[in-house]
C-alpha cells in the first residue's frame, strides 16, 4: 500500500485516493483521480521548492569557498529544473492528461499546432 511510507499527513489523501480508484471504475472518473492527484503535487513541489530557493539565495549572499560556490551553482541548476517539471506537471492537470502530453510532444520536437 503507498500509504505506507509517507507521513502521517500525507496518509489521509492517499487513502481517499486509493479509496475513490476502487470505487471508480470509468476513464473519466480515472481522469478525475489523476488531476486531483497531479493537483496535490504540485502544491506539494512549489512548497517545498519555494524553501530551497529561499535557502540557496540566502547562501548566495554569504562568504562562501569556491568550491561551496560550485556546488551551489549545481544546487541552482537543479532547482531550477525542478520548477520546470513542475510547471509541466501543472500543465498535464490544466489541460488533461491526453491533450497536454500532445501539447508537450510538439513543443519538444519543434512541431506547429496543428489545431
Amino acid at each position: 500500500m503507498l500509504s505506507a511510507s509517507l507521513p502521517a499527513d500525507q496518509t489521509g489523501l492517499i487513502k481517499t485516493l486509493e479509496a475513490r480508484v476502487r470505487e471508480k471504475t470509468t476513464g473519466q472518473a480515472m481522469d478525475g483521480v489523476w488531476t486531483e492527484l497531479l493537483t496535490h503535487l504540485d502544491n506539494e513541489f512549489k512548497t517545498t521548492l519555494t524553501g530551497l530557493v529561499g535557502a540557496q539565495q540566502m547562501l548566495a549572499e554569504s562568504d562562501l569557498h569556491e568550491d561551496q560556490q560550485d556546488y551551489l551553482e549545481l544546487s541552482m541548476q537543479a532547482t531550477e529544473h525542478l520548477i520546470f517539471l513542475v510547471e509541466h506537471l501543472k500543465t498535464l492537470t490544466a489541460l488533461g492528461r491526453t491533450s497536454a502530453l500532445e501539447k508537450i510532444e510538439q513543443t519538444e520536437f519543434g512541431q506547429a499546432e496543428t489545431q
